[in-house]
């Protein structure tokens, strides 16, 4: 009688599980395809990312070397890989490309890079950076105004000094020494 009772059961749960596996065949099925899938295309994804980070850098590097022999080239790479996805490679290159026109005399290119480049650093630091180097740029053409405005100096700026240096020799050059003086006792 056990063996008959064990039987049935038995019977049950394997008519119980074939009803089941059949109802919900699909989404099992579904679900076994998606776990094994999900890793090989992301795994696909990472060799992607990595291959085209190669091919950005391999590009970046191509532009440096052709700065000595082809500078219209290399000056293309360079504007192009200011349009890239990865962040090392926009910044390097944009510095790149900013030091070249700054070597070269090429003012009016430089501001323009400065102008019309948005980097996806921390904004409110490359600001800064853009400003002070607006300065720098502009130094004999800057009126007073435009000078503070542009380099606000605050309390625990990072470029505090750099900025106070700034309009310190600003003022030196147009012979305001009280003036001058004033930038360092402020506090």
């Amino acid at each position: 009688m056990d063996n008959l009772d064990l039987e049935i059961r038995d019977g049950i749960f394997k008519d119980k599980v074939n009803r089941l596996y059949n109802h919900y065949k699909i989404h099992i099925i579904s679900l076994l395809l998606f776990i094994i899938f999900v890793p090989i295309f992301f795994q696909l994804y990472l060799y992607y990312q990595k291959k085209n980070n190669e091919n950005l850098f391999s590009n970046y590097l191509k532009a440096e070397t052709l700065l000595s022999s082809d500078v219209t080239s290399a000056n293309i790479i360079f504007n192009k890989l200011l349009k890239s996805n990865n962040e090392t490679v926009v910044f390097l290159s944009f510095s790149r490309l900013l030091d070249f026109y700054l070597e070269n005399n090429q003012k009016t290119k430089a501001i323009n890079l400065l102008n019309n480049t948005n980097l996806k650093i921390d904004q409110k630091l490359f600001s800064e950076l853009k400003n002070i180097k607006k300065v720098i740029l502009n130094f004999e053409t800057l009126k007073e105004n435009e000078i503070l405005k542009l380099l606000k100096v605050t309390k625990n700026d990072i470029f505090e000094n750099t900025k106070k240096k700034l309009i310190y020799d600003f003022y030196i050059k147009n012979n305001q020494p009280k003036k001058a003086n004033q930038v360092y006792q402020k506090k």
